[in-house]
Order: structure tokens, then C-alpha cells, then sequence
């Protein structure tokens, strides 16, 4: 066993992980061996100059002359946009496209200078210290694929189930679609944003999209990036995935890391992804017990 390395009872013991150095050593080895991933959520979107749901939800309401009205939960939001759209899911999700980008600058120089970025490229760049192959976005935009594209690396991004396999350098998966940040591209397909987008895509345990990410989620550790923990449908996903991952077999501590700046969100971290054990301002970790 190298110093780089923790041992088994580090793995099974839940106050270990306290240690920054046994979290560093425990990501580290998963990022070698291949077994890394990463799944992105709406929380890094500030970072990149993307609207947050509430900026995308006011200047939408704005372009399609509608109101929405308030308390309502974010997929009824969206119910209330696509019927303004005329219940044209491609016509909805080319207005969510212009609104998306509208501030961002997607040139190379931009990008490079995104710290967000560059830690995300780093991960998922191959190289002798391993690399993660498999990212889940439940983001819109493209911005990683673009930034990793500068860089010479062939990227798969993913937004329609079943697709061909490839030999990319890293697969991006978009299981709530993808809205290209070239204007040159307008969008061919709806995204989930509706309820009814999600039962038709999400929710349905018989599509595609649902044996894929339990595969990714049940066999890789996760670094959680910008989800709070209380998605209903990933909190689903994350259960199945939790009964028959390794880690639970083999009676690891943890599954998974949540990077968090709010310290308050522990019990939650722990309570609604099965057993996520936060690493306040850089990583927050899952586990498959409790």
C-alpha cells in the first residue's frame, strides 16, 4: 500500500473522510483507476455567465409576452412556458438557446480564463494521473464540450438515447438536452423544462435514458457539482444506483462527493442523496449506507 493510497478500513470508516488528505488520496485513486465521474447541475452556471433559473425564467416570460405566475415549482414553470410557445417543444427550446447565451462569450480567450473550467478540463483530459470519461450535465449549454474542443479532445456529447458508442476522449451526457452555443445552430429538439417533459423522458424507468445513467452512477464514484440534493428524480436515480453499487458491497464509507459552500447543507447532503459527505468550498461525499 503506497502513502498515496488509504486503506480498507479508511474506506469503511465514515470520520476518516474528515481528513482532507484521505479525501484527496480517495479522489485521486478513483481519478487513476478510472472510476471517476462527474454529474453537473444548474449551481455552476453562474460561474460560466449563465443565467440562474430565475434570470432564464424572467427574460423568457419577457420574450414569449407571458407571466408566470408565482409559487409555482420550476417543471410548472415550465408547463406555463411551453404553452406559450404554443406547445412547440423546439420553438420553446431555440428561446431558451438565445436567452441562454445571451451574455456569454464563448471565444477561447473567455473560456481559458473561466477557473471553473479549467479544473473540469483537468478532470476530464486524459493523462498519466487518469482521467474522468463520463460527465452528466443536467445543464443546457455546451460550454465544457467547446472549452475541451479548443484543446484538441474528441468529446462525445450525448442528448438523445440510444446512440452509437465511441471512441471519444470523454463522453458528455445531456439527459435534459443540449442547446448549442454556436448561433449558427439553432436547436432541432425539445429539452426537459416541462412536468411533461419529465415523465416523458426522466421519470420513465423503460427509456434509455434511465438504464444509462444508472449504469454511470452505480459504477463510478460521482463528484457532485452544483446540486443540492433535492432533485426528486436524481434522488431517485441515486437510490437505485445506491442498492447495487460496489461501494455498498464492499461496505465503503462513500460513493460520492458534493462540493458545497454552504455549511449548513450537511444534514441535507447526507440525508437526501444516500449518504453525501460535504467538503465545505471544494468537495461533499456519498455514501451507501443510511
Amino acid at each position: 500500500m503506497t502513502k498515496d493510497r488509504i486503506t480498507l478500513s479508511q474506506m469503511r470508516d465514515v470520520e476518516s473522510f474528515s481528513s482532507p488528505e484521505i479525501l484527496d488520496s480517495f479522489l485521486a485513486d478513483k481519478l487513476n483507476g478510472g472510476s471517476l465521474a462527474l454529474v453537473l447541475g444548474a449551481g455552476i452556471s453562474a460561474n460560466l455567465n449563465l443565467p440562474d433559473w430565475k434570470s432564464l425564467l424572467a427574460d423568457l416570460s419577457a420574450r414569449l409576452s407571458t407571466t408566470v405566475p408565482a409559487g409555482l415549482a420550476p417543471d410548472e414553470e415550465g408547463e406555463v412556458l411551453l404553452a406559450a410557445a404554443g406547445k412547440n417543444r423546439v420553438t420553446l427550446a431555440e428561446h431558451v438557446r438565445k436567452v441562454l447565451y445571451a451574455k456569454v462569450d464563448r471565444s477561447f480567450g473567455a473560456l481559458l480564463s473561466s477557473p471553473l473550467l479549467a479544473a473540469l478540463g483537468a478532470l476530464a483530459m486524459p493523462s498519466r494521473r487518469g482521467s474522468t470519461s463520463n460527465i452528466i450535465t443536467f445543464n443546457f449549454d455546451d460550454l465544457l464540450e467547446t472549452y475541451l474542443g479548443y484543446y484538441g479532445f474528441a468529446v462525445q456529447a450525448v442528448d438523445r438515447m440510444p446512440v452509437w458508442n465511441s471512441r471519444a476522449d470523454v463522453r458528455v451526457l445531456h439527459p435534459h438536452g443540449l442547446l448549442a452555443s454556436d448561433p449558427n445552430t439553432p436547436a432541432t429538439q425539445g429539452i426537459v423544462i416541462a412536468r411533461s417533459d419529465y415523465d416523458r423522458i426522466v421519470n420513465d424507468k423503460a427509456s434509455p435514458w434511465h438504464a444509462v445513467l444508472r449504469q454511470v452512477l452505480s459504477s463510478h464514484t460521482c463528484i457532485f457539482l452544483g446540486l443540492s440534493g433535492a432533485d426528486a428524480n436524481l434522488t431517485s436515480l441515486l437510490q437505485l444506483a445506491k442498492d447495487i453499487h460496489p461501494a455498498t458491497t464492499q461496505q465503503h464509507a462513500f460513493w460520492g462527493v458534493r462540493v458545497s459552500d454552504d455549511p449548513g447543507d450537511r444534514a441535507a447532503a447526507h440525508g437526501r442523496i444516500g449518504g453525501c459527505f460535504t467538503r465545505f468550498s471544494t468537495p461533499t461525499v456519498i455514501s451507501p449506507v443510511g
